[in-house]
């Protein structure tokens, strides 16, 4: 299986090379409008995507924030129907009379006493009848109910109220309303609905001792009613959660009915509120969910509201199936408009093509006959300018040849001047007639300079010869001038094996013999230096002769710069400047530097080449 795929590959790629241009632009630009069809849904499902969970996310969000903001509003109204308590003067007398008789049967034998138990009930008749969510308002002392308003009978027995959580929290908490719940009170005969207990501490006014709890009873039918006016998501729910995760309240969706009862569905939400993820979720049934939650500070409560993935995603299919249909539209209408305009531009691109298969059949008379303003003609009109100049060219090669020649033999063989050999003959002879000792090292000299200038007909040589022939040259100076100068030649390790053009540290040392040290009265000193600078070869030449001013520095590699040095080899330093950019590049060759009265130094810039 894999070689045949392989072998499909391998023949897919030989008809892509040998096939035509027309075909080739179709296969890429089919393949480019694909990938780049596919590429634009997979962003646009991503973006589009993205920005409707985050939209849905901020709704959301506002949404539960608005429900927290009147969920406040409504606990703030049963707070202040259980802190009416503490500032009743009928409830307080009352609770006053019977606080110390809750181990016996209350007695009311006072006028006074009953007129306060009436109007207290009063109080709290209205607003257990005026308020559908409000099923019992009741107010315990430490051991027995003390006074109630409820729609159901109670149980009137003697027990310990810290034992009720709603109690023992509002006597923790004295001057806030605690809330507790959902719960079914166990002294309560028919109470059948879970409701959530307020409860709040009843404390004398005159000198702030305790003197009871109050506690009110609210059904969540008025919470179930801020929720839906707020929430009208049908395909997700809504839940709250009261600070230890427990369920307040669920929203019964008409298709599911209530999602978190089960123990399970429930610590799986709890779970997934612990998760540090940004964006939470939920799996149930299957299907996952995205969470928003909002905390109310004031109870503790927790506001979670759960939107399926599938909502989201189902809008955004319906809009890939137009991108997708659309795209494919647009590959035919590309592909029919392309197949035409291809035939038109191809044309004149094979009349090309048979020209050039002329030319290169060695007719260079041909000429391309594409006459259009566009690319092509110009294309064409280049290509028979360019025929018409590679005729010249050829020409101009051969007669550049054969002048290309004749220069290098001329300078071959004026690289050394005859005034220089014979003056050094001369001194060889005056010190074999005098029998000076220096006769035969100048000789050797002469010889050894001789054979490196040669090379065999090489053009290059060794940084090491090139070093050898200057201090050849140097030793048959520094005989016939004596006392005239001194030279030190100084070598960085391991440049010697450096490849360079030869014979061009010859003409600069001999330039500086000849206008520099000869112009001074006393003794003259040479220095020449090789070292390398990153992946530069430095040669530097250096004398402490009279120098030259600025303007002469800048005019000596100048081309119509005359040529002064006629004593000496006759290799110019513009002709040592020449040879170096010819072979090397434009980037280097020779720097002057003088200063008059000082000396002048001359650097050699080429590239590290080694041997």
């Amino acid at each position: 299986m894999i070689k045949r795929m392989i072998q499909l590959l391998r023949q897919l790629k030989n008809y892509i090379q040998n096939t035509g241009i027309k075909n080739k632009v179709f296969l890429y630009v089919g393949l480019l409008v694909s990938l780049s069809l596919i590429l634009w849904v997979v962003i646009f499902t991503f973006v589009f995507q993205t920005k409707l969970i985050r939209e849905n996310s901020n709704d959301m969000q506002k949404r539960l924030e608005n429900m927290g903001t009147h969920l406040v509003s409504y606990m703030d109204e049963i707070s202040a129907v259980a802190n009416e308590a503490n500032y009743d003067y009928y409830l307080l007398n009352y609770l006053k009379e019977v606080q110390n008789q809750e181990e016996d049967q209350i007695s009311l034998k006072k006028g006074g006493s009953i007129q306060n138990y009436e109007m207290s009930t009063k109080v709290f008749s209205y607003a257990l009848n005026h308020r559908t969510d409000v099923s019992s308002i009741m107010v315990f002392g430490k051991k027995r109910m003390l006074l109630y308003k409820s729609m159901y009978h109670y149980k009137n027995v003697l027990s310990d109220c810290k034992g009720y959580p709603w109690y023992q929290k509002a006597v923790d908490s004295p001057g806030e309303t605690v809330v507790t719940g959902p719960q079914q009170h166990d002294f309560l005969i028919g109470n059948t609905e879970k409701t959530l207990s307020f409860s709040r501490v009843i404390n004398s006014s005159e000198d702030g001792s305790f003197m009871g709890v109050v506690l009110v009873d609210v059904n969540l039918n008025k919470i179930d009613e801020i929720c839906r006016s707020s929430y009208t998501e049908s395909a997700g729910s809504l839940c709250i959660l009261d600070q230890n995760k427990n369920l307040v309240y669920e929203m019964e969706q008409t298709d599911r009915g209530y999602l978190f009862q089960e123990r399970e569905t429930l610590e799986r939400l709890q779970n997934s509120m612990d998760a540090s993820n940004e964006k939470p979720g939920i799996e149930l049934e299957g299907e996952n969910y995205f969470l928003n939650m909002m905390r109310m500070e004031k109870t503790g409560w927790t506001l979670i509201s759960i939107t399926p993935e599938s909502v989201i995603t189902e809008s955004i299919q319906e809009v890939v199936w137009y991108i997708i249909l659309l795209g494919l539209l647009m590959i035919l209408i590309v592909i029919l408009v392309l197949n035409s305009i291809l035939t038109k531009v191809l044309r004149p691109i094979g009349q090309l093509k048979a020209s050039m298969e002329e030319a290169e059949a060695s007719n260079l008379k041909v000429r391309a006959q594409i006459s259009s303003g566009d690319e092509l003609g110009k294309l064409a009109g280049s290509y028979n300018r360019m025929m018409e100049r590679i005729e010249r060219l050829m020409k101009q090669v051969v007669e550049e040849q054969e002048e290309k020649r004749k220069f290098e033999l001329q300078a071959l063989q004026a690289q050394i001047n005859p005034h220089f050999l014979y003056n050094t003959l001369d001194s060889i002879i005056w010190m074999v007639e005098t029998k000076d000792d220096q006769a035969v090292p100048m000789t050797e000299a002469l010889a050894k300079l001789f054979r490196i200038s040669l090379n065999k007909g090489c053009e290059f040589i060794t940084l090491e010869k090139e070093m050898e022939h200057v201090r050849n040259y140097l030793v048959i100076q520094s005989m016939r001038y004596r006392n005239k100068f001194t030279y030190d030649i100084q070598i960085e390790d391991g440049v010697l094996e450096c490849r360079t053009v030869k014979l061009i540290v010859q003409p600069l040392v001999e330039n500086s013999i000849y206008h520099g040290i000869k112009k001074k009265k006393t003794q003259g000193y040479i220095l020449i230096q090789a070292y390398r600078d990153g992946d530069v070869l430095i040669i530097a030449v250096e004398d402490d002769g009279p120098g030259m001013s600025s303007q002469q520095c800048a005019s000596i590699l100048e081309p119509d710069q005359v040529v002064e040095n006629v004593t000496g080899s006759g290799v110019g330093v513009r002709n040592v400047n020449e040879r170096i950019k010819l072979y090397f590049g434009k980037e280097f060759g020779l720097h002057f530097r003088s200063i008059q009265g000082e000396g002048t130094r001359v650097t050699i810039s080429l590239p590290v080449i080694w041997e």
